[in-house]
């Protein structure tokens, strides 16, 4: 199982009804958030050559359910970062990012940087 680049859920058919089960108790436990992230400068990505153009970018991120506690609590599993800006035409791409490269891209972002790598 897995996140298509456009947010779906891709699952194999069962091979009996115990696998079922299992599988149906995997999604359930998965929370899939997709927001809109706007910076307005351009920024650069680590796994990327090219500086991202200033704009609002899909973001989507996957947390799953952490089994076992007497309360409920959620672990990022993926966050992923659709490029190129929503109001930009062109090829698509879905790249994974690190929280605290996102978070040092937001900051910087926020202070007002230029083109900014972190």
């Amino acid at each position: 199982m897995r996140i298509s680049e456009y947010g779906r859920l891709f699952i194999r058919p069962a091979a009996n009804i115990t696998e079922l089960t299992m599988t149906l108790a995997r999604v359930a436990s998965l929370r899939i958030t997709e927001t809109t992230i706007t910076f307005r400068h351009s920024f650069a990505l680590a796994d990327l050559e090219a500086a991202q153009p200033p704009g609002t970018y899909r973001l989507v991120t996957e947390e799953e359910e952490i089994p076992g506690l007497s309360f409920f609590a959620l672990r990022r599993t993926v966050t992923l970062l659709h490029l190129p800006a929503l109001s930009t035409s062109g090829t698509h791409q879905v790249v994974s990012v690190a929280p605290k490269q996102l978070a040092a891209i937001v900051e910087g972002d926020r202070r007002g940087y230029g083109e900014f790598r972190p």
